[in-house]
């Protein structure tokens, strides 16, 4: 599966799948009317892209699974990753952060979990915006390492200082249910986060739920608000996909009914200082 992220200036296409290793390029943007091939107008590969392989690992680790862009920094999801942990730990994950000078992407740092543990998947997901790095780790159980209910995902919250990224905080799953996977869809704009949990189970199996959190510069962050769709039900998978832009928030269910059998839905929220209702629900015509 391809993945793709820009910031307006910076696009970067990823090839997690690619037969020899994980590739990805990054195309700056261009001012002329120069059109590319395969990648769209204004924007060139030819001259101006950079290719990363992930070199000397193999196509199993998943260089690339998610991928942000900030600014004159990229974020990548190795949520395979294993050969930085002992070897018995496969798929613990990691984080490479990129950064760009003179036009060039060097390699700044890897980040992986506190605790690195076998199966968790670390990089599945990741949002990159300013200082602030957002990692998902859907493997995550609610009794480290192993115990308690297995799956109920995380999200980790870095921020930078200098050159050097540090963990600040984790947040898990307010809801603590076997394989909620929290975190496997997040977005973020001006101080909110929003993380989707697409198998929670309130609602029955799969219903699905976003949470909406207030994150500070330091990277510390407060449960605002929980949102379900008005008629979620079982394996609808609200949360599957979530957006998030001032006071809009846009979350996607995608096996939802109202359409035709799994033809999906999205739900549309706004806010009121600190509360979230949903607005509007929209289907494909």
């Amino acid at each position: 599966e391809d993945f793709t992220a820009t910031d307006g200036t910076t696009i970067v296409l990823t090839e997690p799948a690619q037969v020899s290793a994980q590739l990805i390029i990054v195309c700056p943007k261009m001012e002329s009317n120069y059109t590319a091939p395969s990648v769209g107008a204004n924007w060139s590969t030819a001259s101006l892209g950079q290719a990363f392989i992930n070199s000397p690992h193999v196509k199993t680790e998943r260089f690339g699974k998610s991928v942000s862009v900030s600014g004159n920094y990229m974020a990548v999801g190795i949520d395979g990753e294993d050969t930085g942990a002992p070897s018995y730990l496969t798929d613990a994950g990691a984080v490479n952060i990129y950064y760009k000078s003179s036009g060039t992407w060097s390699l700044q740092q890897s980040v992986t979990a506190s605790t690195q543990l076998q199966n968790k998947f670390f990089g599945s997901n990741v949002v990159l915006k300013g200082d602030l790095l957002f990692v998902s780790e859907p493997g995550v159980s609610s009794s480290p390492p192993y115990g308690g209910t297995s799956n109920i995902g995380a999200v980790h919250i870095f921020t930078r200082s200098g050159t050097t990224w540090t963990r600040q905080s984790t947040i898990t799953s307010p809801v603590v249910q076997s394989g909620n996977e929290f975190g496997m869809a997040m977005s973020f704009d001006n101080g909110t986060l929003a993380v989707g949990a697409y198998r929670d189970t309130t609602n029955g199996s799969g219903s699905g739920a976003a949470y909406i959190y207030t994150v500070t510069s330091g990277g510390n962050a407060t449960l605002q608000a929980t949102v379900r769709g008005s008629d979620s039900t079982t394996n609808d998978q609200f949360g599957i996909s979530v957006a998030i832009s001032g006071d809009l928030l846009a979350v996607g269910a995608r096996y939802q009914d109202t359409g035709g059998s799994n033809a999906g839905a999205g739900y549309i929220f706004t806010r009121s200082g600190t509360s979230w209702t949903q607005a509007q629900k929209v289907t494909a015509s």
